[in-house]
């Protein structure tokens, strides 16, 4: 349970915000072969992660999708650092 705060306290941090939003999008950018983007990574209850102002945009039609929030859950199992 300390561990959850201290992972939200530390996920809050401008800085951490921004590298773990630059990480996100790279991969889901190789993922996907297209352009994302991430504004903001927010960690919720029950081992959720909020992705904010998300923007897919697809190069080969020139087509675009934007989401405010994309709320995905993990398992801390799972997480590798990049």
């Amino acid at each position: 349970m300390v561990c959850y705060f201290g992972l939200m306290a530390i996920l809050s941090l401008p800085l951490i915000q921004n590298k773990i939003s630059r990480i996100a999008a790279r991969q889901l950018s190789e993922l996907f072969h297209t352009e994302v983007s991430i504004g903001n990574v927010d960690l919720g209850l029950l081992n959720r992660i909020i992705l904010q102002n998300v923007k897919y945009v697809q190069l080969i039609c020139l087509s675009s999708l934007y989401s405010r929030n994309v709320v995905c859950g993990f398992d801390y199992v799972d997480i590798h650092i990049v």
